[in-house]
């Protein structure tokens, strides 16, 4: 049997804690209308467009995790938001309202 020195085990912990935020995150149910809850539209990889409500405190890794599990994604997606569009693959660990993606068109590709 195969056993990890301590070294080697700390290193495995790492480097699992590390795993991209959309392989943890789920996407949840949708939640109803109100202060608490933004719009998102979400232009899908297939070219159809979705208007989601997403919790203000939900992260941006939530986005991810909704349009890979909608799309049937099993790689990569990217998102990007803005004007110019750019990735926002660096807001993944912040939340949707402090990313500025209240009301905000993000256009999705699978990688």
């Amino acid at each position: 049997m195969f056993q990890m020195s301590e070294d080697e085990q700390i290193a495995f912990a790492i480097a699992a804690s590390m795993q991209a935020p959309e392989e943890i995150v789920t996407a949840g149910a949708e939640p109803e209308a109100g202060p608490a809850a933004v719009r998102v539209q979400i232009r899908m990889p297939s070219g159809s467009r979705v208007v989601r409500r997403f919790l203000k405190t939900a992260l941006v890794a939530e986005i991810y995790a909704y349009v890979k599990q909608e799309a049937g994604a099993s790689g990569g997606i990217e998102l990007r938001a803005f004007f110019p569009p750019k990735s926002i693959g660096d807001l993944k660990s912040t939340s949707i309202e402090d990313a500025k993606l209240a009301g905000e068109a993000i256009t999705a590709a699978i990688k």
